[in-house]
């Protein structure tokens, strides 16, 4: 692959996780929203179902998370030997330490973010019985 085929490839990357954890953030704060507005109206097995339902997808985006990142880190590689051929913005690519902070706070994020969801919706449940 040429080096803009590698960078069009690890955007595309990028671009297609971030779709994906929208997604997934939409898909919790509309469970955060069933367990605000609606906790009477359910029941133990709607409530288990509801928790597994989201874990299971939590696992899958999780799954297809890492499934990025070991691509993202072949293209890096690949990017890795144009060395000091490699144009500017190819070289900030790779020697920029924000990517991995903000995948470090990404993976916070969500957890936090499913853990509360999955808190908030058994505490509804069960302080409204």
């Amino acid at each position: 692959m040429t080096e803009n085929d590698l960078i069009d490839a690890i955007f595309a990357i990028y671009d297609r996780y971030w779709n994906i954890i929208q997604w997934w953030g939409s898909v919790s704060f509309g469970l955060i929203a069933v367990a605000h507005f609606a906790a009477e109206k359910l029941n133990v097995y709607l409530l288990l179902l509801l928790v597994m339902l989201y874990s299971l997808f939590t696992g899958w985006v999780a799954l297809d998370y890492f499934f990025n990142v070991q691509i993202l880190s072949g293209f890096n590689a690949d990017l890795a030997e144009f060395g000091g051929l490699a144009h500017h913005g190819s070289r900030a690519l790779l020697e920029s330490k924000t990517v991995y902070k903000g995948v470090a706070l990404q993976n916070i994020a969500v957890a936090i973010t499913f853990c509360g969801s999955i808190s908030y919706l058994v505490y509804s449940y069960v302080s409204r019985r």
